[in-house]
């Protein structure tokens, strides 16, 4: 993966969103008919999904996220591929409360990787103690694709691929086996 410097100190989700497939999407994919394995099926899918994820650096449905700054570079690359819109830059006062927008800033969601543009950047907030304040602002996003309908095929195939491969081979890793 490529790394570019962002300032960023962490980049967390701050909502959850629902699964794009459901386990009878599954259980159609493998042809079974018994629902008693529903339970198993949704864990696949969401361990599929989490793989994906992480494999790309992208969520499939939309996803809010706050991603912490360490310092403030002129440009934030954003820490997810997929950004659909910024909704807020904000930096920290030297006591750790949030003080205000930043309210210059463009948010380039058109090139990858998506980031945000800061003309200026804010002024450097200190403690009494002369020690810069970390994290020192933050930008909220959002990413993903809006709804089950618009993640692309290619997407939601290999999902149930990897979950159907997943449950497929559940006995390859026994204890006997290891």
């Amino acid at each position: 993966r490529l790394f570019l410097h962002t300032g960023m100190v962490n980049v967390e989700p701050t909502s959850t969103p629902a699964q794009p497939l459901a386990a009878a999407d599954l259980r159609a994919f493998l042809r079974l008919n018994d629902q008693g394995e529903d339970t198993l099926l949704t864990e696949l899918l969401a361990a599929a999904v989490e793989r994906f994820e992480e494999d790309t650096n992208r969520p499939v449905l939309t996803t809010t996220y706050r991603q912490y700054l360490g310092q403030w570079p002129g440009e934030i690359v954003l820490g997810r591929g997929g950004v659909t819109a910024v909704s807020a830059v904000k930096k920290y006062a030297a006591d750790g409360t949030t003080v205000s927008n930043v309210a210059d800033y463009f948010a380039d969601l058109k090139t990858v990787p998506h980031r945000v543009i800061l003309p200026e950047l804010p002024d450097r907030v200190e403690t009494t103690a002369g020690v810069q304040v970390s994290p020192c602002g933050y930008v909220d996003f959002a990413a993903g694709w809006a709804n089950a309908a618009a993640v692309p095929k290619a997407v939601l195939v290999a999902l149930k691929s990897l979950a159907g491969c997943w449950y497929e081979n559940r006995e390859a890793y026994t204890e006997r086996n290891l």
